[in-house]
């Protein structure tokens, strides 16, 4: 299993980025609204760390991106489609989810 505390590498954390901007776009979510899911899912990262991780200033932990991805993610279950944003297990793979 993956450390939930390990750093990103600087491709998975591309590869994060990409996938979280490319979440809200399809799920037509602002950030605001990702930022108000994660504070429901665990209330990880503040405001200001979500915005400095979404412009690609912020390197986070297995965990933090976990957090993300979920957050985003549960929008896109709660309208019964398949949730895109990779979880950092999925990063550097093909295919995705």
């Amino acid at each position: 299993m993956d450390d939930p505390q390990r750093l990103l590498s600087e491709a998975e954390q591309h590869e994060a980025v990409r996938s979280l901007r490319a979440g809200l776009v399809l799920g037509n979510m602002p950030v605001e609204q990702l930022w108000r899911n994660l504070v429901e899912v665990s209330g990880v990262l503040t405001w200001p760390q979500v915005q400095q991780v979404l412009a690609g200033e912020r390197i986070c932990t297995a965990y933090e991106h976990d957090a993300l991805a979920q957050a985003a993610n549960d929008h896109f279950i709660d309208r019964d489609e398949n949730h895109p944003v990779r979880y950092s297990g999925e990063l550097g793979s093909v295919g995705g989810d």
